[in-house]
């Protein structure tokens, strides 16, 4: 539950962002490889941000229920 509440949060203050960054910098390209090597890139950078930032919220939630359940 905390992927989606993280990558949800993600979505509403940073996607924009970074899909209007990707866009600028991929846009004056004429290579297509290029193109999409740099939507490629934003796209991994997104799932990284997201995969990563629901691992390190794991720890602290394990902990708190740890504490409740005691």
């Amino acid at each position: 539950m905390t992927l989606m509440q993280g990558c949800a949060l993600l979505v509403v203050i940073g996607a924009p962002e970074l899909a209007n960054l990707t866009s600028t910098v991929a846009n004056p390209m004429t290579d297509l490889q290029r193109k999409l090597f740099v939507y490629i890139l934003g796209a991994r950078f997104y799932f990284a941000f997201c995969f990563y930032r629901s691992r390190l919220s794991r720890f602290p939630e394990q902990r708190w229920q740890r504490s409740t359940i005691s």
